[in-house]
C-alpha cells in the first residue's frame, strides 16, 4: 500500500518532474517559512518549481503538510 507522498511522487514523474526534497509546514514561500529555507538550501526559487502538499504533518491542525518539492 502506497502512501500519498508515494502516489503524488509517482504521478508527477510520470508527468516529467524531478523529486527534488520534501519539507514540513505550510505552503508558502513567505521568507523564513520552512519552504522558503528549504528552496534556499536546494538553491531553487518559486518560480522553477512545483509544490504539492502530502499527508498532514502530524497529529494537529496546526503542524501543516508535507510538502513535495518537484522541479522540471
Amino acid at each position: 500500500m502506497k502512501t500519498i507522498a508515494q502516489t503524488k511522487i509517482e504521478e508527477m514523474t510520470n508527468n516529467g518532474y524531478k523529486f527534488a526534497g520534501q519539507t514540513r509546514g505550510w505552503l508558502s514561500f513567505r521568507k523564513g517559512s520552512n519552504l522558503a529555507r528549504k528552496l534556499a538550501s536546494l538553491g531553487l526559487d518559486k518560480g522553477s518549481v512545483e509544490v504539492m502538499t502530502g499527508a498532514r504533518a502530524g497529529r494537529y491542525r496546526n503542524d501543516g503538510y508535507q510538502l513535495l518539492i518537484f522541479t522540471k
